[in-house]
């Protein structure tokens, strides 16, 4: 390879590392998100809060985290997620393939009568797709969440 072409490409794996740790977690709870008041939801509909949103970006994509806690008595599931921040939002997972981290569309994210799912890092996740710009720290945007029983909130 040629010393410039090597050059560039540093440049362009540093930016990314960049990216990556300036979307990490800054605040002291760990989750990653803003502080919403701790235990409070940050949105409800139905019997569902929505806990902790955070959100991670890289150059074109980014994926928004947060844990949704069913406190009723039948199950639900997340099956649409929109923003207007970005092209589309799509509901993901990661998985290994051949020890490559992928990641794959989901129809939808159950939710269990009186359980939690936590949509993290290296697992579940709202995919942000064609993303105008990089997500900035400390950027807020909404993101719409549709439910199969509760709605849209």
């Amino acid at each position: 390879m040629k010393p410039k072409f090597l050059i560039a490409l540093l440049a362009v794996l540093a930016t990314i590392a960049l990216l990556f740790a300036a979307c990490g977690d800054d605040d002291d709870d760990g989750d990653g998100g803003d502080d919403n008041g701790g235990d409070e939801p940050a949105a409800q509909v139905g019997d569902l809060d929505i806990m902790a949103p955070f959100s991670r970006g890289t150059l074109e994509r980014g994926a928004v985290f947060f844990t949704v806690v069913n406190n009723g008595t039948e199950d639900d599931a997340l099956i649409a997620a929109a923003a207007d921040i970005a092209g589309s939002a799509e509901i993901h997972e990661t998985v290994m393939n051949d020890g490559q981290a992928m990641m794959q569309p989901v129809e939808k994210i159950d939710v269990p009568a009186g359980g939690e799912v936590t949509l993290e890092p290296g697992g579940l996740h709202v995919m942000l797709v064609d993303l105008p710009e990089p997500l900035e720290v400390g950027q807020t945007f909404p993101v719409e969440l549709t439910f199969e029983n509760a709605g849209t909130v």
